[in-house]
């Protein structure tokens, strides 16, 4: 079974300490997935400077930089982080197994885009149902240590409060929007509050 790895997470350290010396970092060794429809590199080497991947190859065709750090990743796999475009998290607590409003806390929020990123996706978008919207806006403003980027498209829309998707926990979340003009209003206050989705 491959072993996957993410750079950001796992060599921060390294990386931090290294652009602090003005350091490159060579990787070599690591199954490279890119991620552009081009082959997969069986034993890749690749130089990151500073936040930039700045070569990409095969192990063996280039040196690495005198003065780089260098990382062996024999055994691993490599590949670009992964976008969680629809979600909705925050109601589900993966420690016990439940699933109320009450979950929705900074605390459960945290440890579910730690697990995100643990799993090598780097954002995670939910499409609503945020039961409390204001922190639901505070996460997405802030940088979580060791976490996916979180969006959110706010509460979500609804014929009314109680409808879409069933299950008790979801109940009275979206706004209620049972005419048109609701629904521009809510659409509105929605644009405030700097969406890039409505749902």
């Amino acid at each position: 079974m491959p072993h996957f790895l993410i750079l950001v997470a796992a060599f921060l350290p390294t990386l931090v300490s290294s652009q602090a010396r003005g350091a490159a970092v060579w990787f070599e060794g690591a199954r490279l997935i890119i991620g552009d429809k081009s082959p997969t590199i069986e034993s890749s080497a690749f130089l990151v400077e500073g936040d930039s991947f700045t070569w990409v190859g095969k192990k063996g065709d280039r040196q690495p930089p005198a003065n780089a750090i260098r990382v062996d990743l024999t055994g691993k796999t490599v590949l670009p982080t992964l976008i969680d475009g629809h979600n909705h998290i925050g109601l589900v607590n993966e420690k016990d197994g439940t699933n109320k409003k009450a979950n929705y806390t900074r605390e459960n929020l945290t440890d579910q885009l730690q697990r995100y990123a643990y799993y090598g996706t780097a954002a995670a978008m939910s499409m609503g149902l945020e039961a409390d919207q204001e922190l639901a806006y505070k996460l997405r403003d802030e940088v979580i240590p060791n976490a996916a980027k979180f969006l959110t498209v706010g509460k979500g829309i609804a014929a009314t409060s109680m409808a879409g998707p069933p299950g008790e926990a979801r109940l009275g979340i979206p706004y209620g929007a049972a005419t048109p003009e609701e629904g521009r209003q809510h659409v509105r206050e929605l644009h405030t509050r700097g969406v890039h989705f409505v749902k």
